[in-house]
Formats: structure tokens, C-alpha cells, sequence
């Protein structure tokens, strides 16, 4: 099971889960769960993409 088919699974069983206080806790712990793994999803796009080249901004103007 890939990284994204992962996140879609955990997606599927909070909006297939009824909320009510006995499944309020296990809901709670998939959105945690979820936003981790969307986090590390963001943390590997980010270090794929490497460093890129840089931009130069020419300073103008009075202001110091």
C-alpha cells in the first residue's frame, strides 16, 4: 500500500464512521494520524525538489 493510498484509506473510514462518544476518541486518532502523514507527505515533496536556484532582488530606493 502506497504512502497516498494510505492517507485515502484513513480518509475513507473518518467520513464512513459515525460520530457519536464512543467513536469520538478513534476519530481523534486518525486525524492526528492523518495530518502526520500529510506532513511527511510535504516534508518529502520538499526534499525532492531539492534547492533550486536562488533570486536576486535589486535594492532601490531611500529606505535603510
Amino acid at each position: 500500500m502506497g504512502f497516498d493510498e494510505e492517507i485515502r484509506a484513513i480518509e475513507d473510514e473518518i467520513r464512513n464512521t459515525k460520530y457519536n462518544k464512543a467513536t469520538s476518541q478513534h476519530i481523534g486518532r486518525l486525524k492526528a494520524k492523518l495530518a502526520k502523514m500529510k506532513d511527511e507527505a510535504v516534508m518529502r515533496a520538499m526534499k525532492s525538489a531539492g534547492g533550486g536556484e536562488g533570486y536576486a532582488v535589486k535594492k532601490s530606493g531611500d529606505g535603510t
